[in-house]
């Protein structure tokens, strides 16, 4: 009898990992917007200065610095600040999906494993960092990742509404 050949598992693997990548930077996107819409109205307001800086890192420390309790939208922006500071903890994560490459492996089980190398910059030196995801904690991650950047939407699209 002829011996089947094996179907290869790695256009199905490759396709979940980036799958799972583009998931997360579509949130990702849709927060980073709510954050730039936020602060082109924030800086309408003629009488308090608002930056709008290129960098998302940069947005959020002016969005923040808005809402903070010394800050001239302080009234306004006080359930945001909870939701900012989970966003912001996707900060690492975010700079990995967004600019570092992918290096898919499988492990014994046939479960995909994400290996990022980013290169990065500080104090004029290079900096060179690896994050790995692994196929058991991809759901969850996303998850946390939904839940918090669909939360700070949610909560700077009420803020929009309250100063409009």
């Amino acid at each position: 009898m002829p011996i089947a050949a094996a179907t290869d598992p790695w256009p199905a693997t490759q396709a979940a990992v980036n799958a799972w990548r583009g998931q997360c930077l579509a949130h990702l996107a849709r927060a980073e917007t709510a954050v730039s819409e936020t602060l082109v109205m924030l800086a309408q307001n003629r009488e308090v200065a608002i930056k709008l800086p290129h960098l998302i890192g940069q947005r959020c420390d002016e969005l923040a610095k808005a809402i903070a309790p010394d800050g001239p939208f302080h009234a306004q922006g006080g359930d945001v600040r909870e939701a900012l500071d989970a966003y912001r903890g996707h900060a690492s994560l975010r700079n990995f999906l967004c600019h570092a490459p992918g290096k898919i492996t499988c492990d014994r089980s046939g479960r995909w494993v994400l290996v990022l190398r980013i290169l990065t910059f500080r104090a004029n030196r290079p900096e060179r960092s690896v994050h790995i995801v692994e196929e058991s904690e991809s759901s969850e991650l996303l998850d946390r990742l939904r839940v918090d950047c669909r939360r700070l939407t949610d909560r700077l699209v009420v803020l929009r509404k309250k100063l409009a």
